[in-house]
């Protein structure tokens, strides 16, 4: 069985999210405050440079909207949503354990991308709004 996951870019990482979480993609412009308007309400965008602890700091042209765990939804800056893509169960790989800390927590699992020549990260969205408090 293949799951399908929206794989996008932030810095030089490719990370993967459940297509059954993603609810809608716009335009990051519309951020201000580390918040965004999303059906009459203020959500929390979140954005993987802070995560991260990456510099310098990049220009994100998305804002991925994903429903969480508890029917709430949170927002995730992007420096590109790249394409849908469909991973059968057999070419997930495990991440040791060495090399998952509290910063990383919310991934767990990547993907070889043959087409991409690159590694990408599988987000579980309910670990990572618990890794950032939230």
């Amino acid at each position: 069985m293949e799951d399908q996951y929206l794989c996008f870019e932030s810095f030089a990482f490719l990370f993967l999210i459940p297509l059954n979480h993603v609810e809608y993609i716009m335009p990051a412009a519309q951020v201000t405050n580390g918040g965004i308007d999303y059906e009459n309400r203020v959500i929390t965008v979140l954005d993987f440079q802070t995560i991260l602890k990456e510099n310098p700091p990049e220009k994100k042209s998305h804002v991925i909207i994903i429903r969480d765990g508890s029917g709430g939804y949170f927002g995730l800056m992007a420096k590109a949503a790249l394409e849908v893509i469909k991973i059968g169960a057999g070419r997930k790989r495990k991440l040791p354990e060495e090399v998952i800390s509290r910063k990383n927590s919310f991934i767990s699992e990547a993907v070889y991308l043959e087409g991409q020549d690159q590694w990408a990260y599988i987000i579980d969205g309910d670990k990572l709004l618990e890794a950032e408090g939230i």
